[in-house]
């Protein structure tokens, strides 16, 4: 299912609307406080009664905010339920190059990448995309940047995906991705989450470097979630 154009806008606005009305809420009741105060209870009376319309009104945007989500997004959360998620492509994409001797063009890694995860690929991973590739290709293409963030690619413009000495070592390591975003601090790009002693048995093992510069020019240190892991050996 293809998403309604500017669904978020809608759903932005629907928003504003049930936030300015809870404004509007608090200041009447704040004038109806007011005019207690005063003895006016005439008036403190007809400003609750007009209070209980803009409670009737918020329920009603609720509802419409409900329908709205009813209508665009209950087949996009259907989709993402199976959709394979990004990182689940890195280890796959490290053993094919590793295959085909450490480097490889994209359309040979993608090649490889579907061999291995063939059967697991869920039938709106195959769905067509940009350009008439499948969602699974897209997302072959997305992890680039993050396996070159994590070192296990080398950086570099061109056709060719070329591993590193550390991209080898995280190709057989045992679910790599699951290991990564931990403590409440994860990486933008990893968006699973392991106990704390899964995280030191992945980098007493020898896990990856713990600190490297910058993924982007000009920008802040970068921190993987392996930046956490002590020099020191667990007792």
């Amino acid at each position: 299912m293809k998403r309604i154009p500017h669904a978020q806008n809608v759903a932005k606005a629907l928003r504003s609307v049930r936030l300015a009305a809870h404004k509007a809420l608090k200041g009447m009741n704040q004038l109806a406080s007011q005019r207690m105060a005063k003895g006016d209870y005439t008036g403190a009376e007809a400003l609750a009664s007009k209070a209980k319309e803009i409670i009737q009104f918020q329920a009603e945007v609720d509802v419409l905010r409900k329908r709205w989500r009813e209508v665009c997004g209950a087949g996009d959360r259907a989709s993402k339920k199976s959709v394979t998620p990004l990182w689940t492509y890195y280890q796959p994409i490290l053993k094919a190059i590793v295959h085909v001797g450490g480097e490889a063009r994209r359309a040979d890694l993608e090649a490889q990448v579907h061999r291995l995860m063939a059967e697991g690929l869920h039938p709106a991973d195959r769905e067509p995309m940009a350009r008439g590739n499948e969602r699974w290709q897209i997302m072959v293409r997305r992890s680039r940047k993050a396996l070159v963030a994590e070192g296990w690619i080398e950086d570099r413009t061109g056709p060719l995906w070329r591993i590193t000495d550390a991209g080898r070592r995280a190709a057989e390591k045992p679910d790599i991705g699951k290991t990564l975003g931990v403590w409440g601090k994860p990486n933008r790009l990893y968006r699973n989450y392991v106990s704390t002693d899964e995280l030191r048995n992945f980098c007493w093992q020898g896990g990856l470097p713990l600190s490297r510069p910058s993924a982007r020019p000009g920008g802040p240190p970068f921190r993987s979630a392996t930046s956490y892991c002590p020099r020191d050996p667990w007792p």
